[in-house]
């Protein structure tokens, strides 16, 4: 498996600075090892937080909006246009008007 690993070190002057590596292991305790043998020894002595996280294949990833285009498309597909959504919408949000007039609290 291939990880990412980020080092936050003190960078002098009373900076923070971040040492970054790849590496690939079989598990997360052989990453670790590996981690150790390869740090500079600045990063070691003045590193003070580790994040160590799977390194996800970007072909694999799925990004910010392709859900919600992936789910307008199926909407599309099954003849659910952007009028009857926007009629959805409105009703929903007409319905929750007359509850506030209602509730004295909303004055």
């Amino acid at each position: 498996m291939n990880y990412r690993i980020t080092v936050r070190y003190s960078g002098g002057q009373g900076r923070q600075r971040y040492h970054l590596e790849a590496l690939r292991a079989d598990g997360l305790v052989e990453a670790l090892r590996a981690l150790a043998d390869r740090l500079p020894e600045e990063v070691a002595a003045t590193g003070d937080l580790v994040e160590i996280r799977p390194d996800v294949d970007p072909e694999a990833r799925s990004y910010l909006g392709e859900e919600a285009r992936d789910r307008e498309e199926a909407l599309e597909d099954m003849g659910a246009g952007d009028g009857e959504e926007a009629r959805a919408s409105d009703e929903d949000q007409a319905g929750t008007e007359d509850q506030d007039k209602g509730d004295p609290s909303h004055g």
